[in-house]
């Protein structure tokens, strides 16, 4: 899971990034708030982000990481 989420923070968050940008945390305009759901056989995973655009002019930085889970229900 560790790869699959540095892939996809890797290739997701610059691609949608003029779409989520609007996404502000409060009323620090630094961050911005990003998330990606990941599922495995049994569980869903989501993975928020706060993703700084300020502080180094070209570059996303993932600032924090809040990870949780779901389990789906069994196929039929």
């Amino acid at each position: 899971m560790v790869v699959r989420i540095l892939a996809a923070i890797h290739e997701k968050v610059p691609r949608d990034y003029p779409q989520c940008r609007q996404f502000r945390i409060g009323k620090d305009e630094r961050y911005y708030r990003y998330q990606i759901v990941l599922k495995d056989e049994h569980l869903g995973h989501l993975f928020r982000m706060t993703v700084d655009d300020t502080t180094a002019e070209g570059h996303l930085i993932v600032v924090d990481i809040h990870h949780k889970t779901r389990p789906f229900p069994p196929k039929s």
